[in-house]
């Protein structure tokens, strides 16, 4: 079997389709499972390198909050993590410290790559200014990639909130 359509990497096309809204369609996982589709439901979203969400579906909009009004900080997930803004998703204080750590070496990276990024220089003057936690995890000159983090999900209803681990 050769290449997907448009060049894509194997389960690229997929996501694409799934993004798009296309019924049917859904990304191969390891172990043959399926993400989306007539599969079993998940929730896609896409970042750009600077964590700013820039894509998602419906289920990521019900589970986490429908992004489509926030501006661009608000849908910045350092941002958001480190203003505290308020969020559904919870980390246990290891899994808070893991995900820091990483996110910024990760950060970190993307700088060295995209040095004349204005909107990307901003962003990490500003968590500067703001965060003192993340001021002193950018002064640790950590470079790394963020791989996977567990995190929770709270999910408000009308009589209580549910709650739903996730990696």
């Amino acid at each position: 079997m050769g290449p997907p359509p448009l060049g894509l990497e194997r389960g690229e096309e997929g996501l694409l389709r799934l993004f798009a809204g296309e019924s049917g369609a859904g990304v191969e996982a390891e172990g043959g499972d399926r993400v989306g589709g007539e599969a079993e439901p998940a929730y896609a979203v896409e970042f750009d390198a600077a964590w700013t969400l820039i894509a998602w579906n419906r289920l990521y909009a019900a589970l986490l909050g429908d992004p489509s009004g926030l501006r661009d900080r608000e849908r910045n997930v350092l941002w958001c993590h480190f203003t505290e803004a308020p969020t559904r998703i919870t980390h246990s204080a290891e899994q808070g410290a893991r995900f820091e750590l990483a996110a910024v070496a990760d950060l970190r990276a993307v700088t060295a790559r995209y040095p004349l990024d204005t909107a990307l220089t901003s962003l990490v003057a500003d968590l500067r200014h703001i965060s003192p936690r993340f001021a002193t995890l950018w002064t640790s000159h950590e470079v790394g990639t963020h791989v996977m983090n567990t995190k929770t999900i709270s999910i408000p209803t009308s009589d209580h909130s549910h709650s739903i681990a996730t990696s």
